[in-house]
C-alpha cells in the first residue's frame, strides 16, 4: 500500500491496486484501497487502465455509498466515449451493478442508442445480450428482439451469430417472433454442419420448435449429422438431444443402435 503513494501516474499503479484488492483480507484495508482507487479515477478517464480499475472497484466495494458513487462515475464516463473499445465492458459492468430502477432504465436507453450504427462491431452482440437481460419493459424487449433478428441477416458466418440467435430464442415472447427464429435457425444449419457451433444451434432449435413437422425435420437433420462424425466430441450431445426429441419408435430404435454399433 505504501508503494501506491506518489506513483499514481505510472502504468503499473492500476495493476498493483488490483492485486492488493485481491490480497487484502481486512475490511479496513479493502475500504482504504477502494477509496484510493476512486480518487485515482478522477482525471484519468481517458487512460486505458481506467476501465480495469473501475470494474475492479465495483467488484471490491462493499459499502452502498461507495457502490452508488462508482455507478454514477461509470455512467458519466460512458458519455462521449461510445466508440472506445472498452465502452462495452464498462456498460455491461454497470448493468450488473446498478440497483436503482431509474439507473437501470437509463442504462437500457443508453445501450439501445449505442446499438444504432454499430451493428458490424464485434461488441454489438454482447451489448444486445446484456440489454435483453436488463430490459424490463415488454416494449423494449420486443424492440431488442426485432433489432437482433434484423442483425442476424447477412451475418450468418460471424462467430457471434449463434450467441445472438440463442439469446433471441430465450427472449422472444411473441409466437410470430419465435416461429421466425426457428425458421432462421433451421436455414442456418444447412451447409454449416462442420462448424463447431452447429451442435449448439441444433440443440436450441430442438428445445424451441413447437410444430411437429419442424421437430421431425430436426430429428432427421440430426440423424444425418451423426453419420461420419462419431469421433467428434459433440456427437454424444447431439445423440442425447435426439433421443429426447424423437417420437417415432423406429427413429428411437435406430438411435439406440447407433452407439451399440459404434462400440461393436
Amino acid at each position: 500500500m505504501a508503494w501506491l503513494t506518489g506513483r499514481e501516474d505510472q502504468a503499473e499503479w492500476a495493476y498493483v491496486l488490483q492485486k492488493l484488492l485481491d490480497a487484502a483480507e481486512a475490511k479496513e484495508q479493502r475500504d482504504q484501497l477502494v477509496d484510493r482507487g476512486m480518487a485515482w479515477l478522477t482525471g484519468r478517464e481517458d487512460r486505458d487502465e481506467w476501465n480495469y480499475v473501475f470494474r475492479k472497484l465495483l467488484d471490491a466495494a462493499e459499502a452502498k455509498e461507495q457502490r452508488d458513487q462508482l455507478v454514477d462515475r461509470g455512467m458519466a464516463w460512458l458519455t462521449g466515449r461510445e466508440d472506445r473499445d472498452e465502452w462495452n465492458y464498462v456498460f455491461q459492468k454497470l448493468v450488473d451493478a446498478a440497483e436503482a430502477k431509474e439507473q437501470r432504465d437509463q442504462l437500457v436507453d443508453r445501450g439501445m442508442a449505442w446499438l444504432t450504427g454499430r451493428e458490424d462491431q464485434a461488441e454489438w452482440a454482447y451489448v444486445l445480450q446484456k440489454l435483453l437481460d436488463a430490459a424490463e419493459a415488454k416494449e423494449q424487449r420486443d424492440q431488442l428482439v426485432d433489432r437482433g433478428m434484423a442483425w442476424l441477416t447477412g451475418r450468418e458466418d460471424r462467430d457471434e451469430w449463434n450467441y445472438v440467435f440463442r439469446k433471441l430464442l430465450d427472449a422472444a415472447e411473441a409466437k410470430e417472433q419465435r416461429d421466425q427464429l426457428v425458421d432462421r435457425g433451421m436455414a442456418w444449419l444447412t451447409g454449416r454442419e462442420d462448424r463447431d457451433e452447429w451442435n449448439y444451434v441444433f440443440q436450441k432449435l430442438v428445445d424451441a420448435a413447437e410444430a411437429k413437422e419442424q421437430r421431425d425435420q430436426l430429428v432427421d437433420r440430426g440423424m444425418a449429422w451423426l453419420t461420419g462424425r462419431e469421433d467428434q466430441a459433440e456427437w454424444a450431445y447431439v445423440l442425447q438431444k435426439l433421443l429426447d426429441a424423437a417420437e417415432a419408435k423406429e427413429q428411437r430404435d435406430q438411435l439406440v443402435d447407433r452407439p451399440l454399433c459404434q462400440n461393436a
